[in-house]
């Protein structure tokens, strides 16, 4: 026969290891929480400079897909119709007639193709226009915290010695108005000693 301890042992061992296991999920997420809720998100400048660059690269190779797709879309049309008008040419029995059909239809390729490819170079240029003038803004941008924080801190030196002696005439004041409260300390005190002694 088993003993009773035999069956108990794991019964109880669940019971005492259940509620830490649930306490201690519960204050993993309640430090999370209070981790994300109180924070605040403080960006150096290189990061703010690095932020403005990624949206400005992020930018450039959208427009870049986009103008690319378009060409590839007006490529594949092109195609398609040039194809057709093929057909249409070989199926003309009169040879010369099939000539200048067949002729046609390419050349109205080549022309197409030049007007949808100028097309791309155009998008492309003012793509990498913008990315320039944005890269360019992003770097006035962070001249310009690094000038407003010399600005600063030039202002902040100019005003400390401006301070310095501020907070020295107080000091001599605070001593002058300091003085007769000690004279007259030192004066009380004095009396006092006389009065003990009964001298006046």
């Amino acid at each position: 026969m088993k003993k009773p301890f035999y069956y108990l042992s794991p019964l109880l061992l669940s019971f005492l290891l259940v509620p830490s296991f649930v306490s201690a999920d519960d204050v993993s997420d309640t430090q999370a929480t209070s981790t994300t809720a109180s924070s605040t998100i403080v960006l150096s400048k290189s990061q703010i400079f690095t932020a403005c660059s990624q949206d400005a690269i992020e930018l450039r190779d959208t427009r870049l897909a986009q103008a690319r797709g378009a060409y590839n879309n007006a490529m594949n049309t092109l195609l398609v119709e040039r194809k057709d008008a093929e057909k249409e040419a070989v199926a003309i029995e009169d040879e010369k007639e099939k000539k200048e059909a067949i002729k046609d239809s390419v050349d109205n390729y080549k022309v197409q193709v030049k007007v949808i490819q100028n097309t791309l170079t155009q998008s492309r240029k003012a793509i990498w226009q913008n990315f320039e003038n944005d890269t360019k803004t992003c770097r006035e941008n962070l001249e310009k915290k690094n000038d407003d924080e010399s600005k600063d801190a030039k202002k902040s030196l100019k005003e400390a010695p401006e301070a310095r002696a501020m907070s020295a005439t107080m000091a001599v004041d605070a001593k002058k108005e300091a003085a007769p409260e000690q004279k007259s300390v030192k004066e009380s005190l004095f009396s006092s000693i006389k009065s003990l002694f009964g001298k006046e």
